[in-house]
């Protein structure tokens, strides 16, 4: 007599064993697309013009290197991988996270991120944002990351932080192997009690200095106009070169270069000073400003050319009308 649950001889697959490891043996080669990735340089396979385009909904998918580290992570409406294995197209992107060391560096979101399978270049477009380590942000419409120079760069108005401080710029490079950020056109920079618009602008976060050029810079105390201002982050200390105008409590300072220390409210003048206070004009080769006691004191030939009050003038009397 057959029996109708027809039992399993030994040694044999039962029907829902078998598809169960067809559909695991396919899933596999599906992910080992988009989970290992070969990382070595090479130049794109010919592909076939009727070859499959592979989309993907519902999943996140996870790159990893030859050695098993996780390159990158993303969470995303819909990804699409060219027939090529070259580039991966990821729409919606809410978290697109890169990986540096197999630890998490660089967070990105954007409404369309492309990745080089072979370069790991990224192009990020719409509403793009990312940040990473010292304080590191950026708010763009389109940024760029090359892994090769290890940077992300900006060509259109971003707005970013590195350290505490706050750019605003047409565009900006963010070098993140030396953490540093260079801004090439007119920027505003703001950093720890200093405000500067500058035509070219650079940020050291290892020495926590501040470079400007042809900039104009404000702090509480001080408003000036020079060539260049390297300010100190870590001191406080302002050091201006070919400075046209420095205005503080009352004093009009030009000179060859300038430091002003934030600290003590102290400006030094190396050379070819000229300072306009209470109607007077002084003279030197170099000075000292105490702006908070409203001191100067000024060496190498002192001249000096005071204006009298004209207030006062109007007050004496006419001394050639009583001859």
């Amino acid at each position: 007599m057959t029996d109708k649950n027809h039992p399993v001889r030994s040694g044999a697959l039962a029907p829902w064993m078998l598809w169960t490891l067809v559909w695991l043996t396919g899933g596999a080669v599906v992910a080992g697309i988009f989970l290992w990735p070969d990382d070595s340089p090479q130049l794109p396979r010919a592909v076939s013009p009727d070859a499959p385009v592979i989309e993907i909904t519902g999943v996140e998918p996870v790159l990893r290197d030859k050695q098993g580290r996780t390159v990158w992570a993303l969470k995303a409406g819909r990804i699409t991988l060219s027939a090529s294995r070259l580039v991966l197209v990821a729409e919606d992107v809410r978290r697109g996270v890169y990986y540096r060391d197999g630890k998490p560096f660089l967070i990105w979101q954007a409404k369309r991120l492309n990745l080089n399978n072979i370069t790991r270049d990224v192009t990020a477009d719409g509403e793009v944002s990312a940040t990473g380590p010292d304080g590191f942000s950026i708010r763009a419409a389109k940024a760029t990351w090359s892994h090769e120079k290890q940077e992300v760069r900006c060509d259109a108005p971003v707005k970013a932080t590195l350290r505490g401080a706050t750019f605003t710029a047409p565009g900006l490079i963010y070098q993140a192997q030396t953490g540093r950020l260079l801004c090439s056109e007119q920027s505003h920079t703001e950093t720890k009690g200093l405000a500067v618009d500058a035509a070219r602008v650079s940020y050291d976060t290892r020495t926590g200095i501040l470079r400007s050029e042809q900039a104009h810079g404000v702090t509480q105390e001080l408003t000036i106009d020079a060539g260049s201002v390297v300010y100190d982050t870590r001191s406080g200390l302002i050091r201006c070169a070919q400075v046209s105008r420095a205005v503080t409590h009352g004093f009009t300072i030009s000179a060859a270069d300038v430091s002003y220390d934030m600290r003590s409210g102290v400006l030094r003048c190396g050379r070819d000073v000229n300072i306009e206070t209470s109607g007077a004009t002084l003279r030197g080769g170099s000075a000292v400003v105490d702006t908070r006691a409203r001191k100067v004191s000024i060496t190498n030939g002192l001249e000096v050319r005071v204006q009298p009050d004209p207030a006062l003038l109007k007050s004496l009397p006419n001394l050639s009308a009583a001859r």
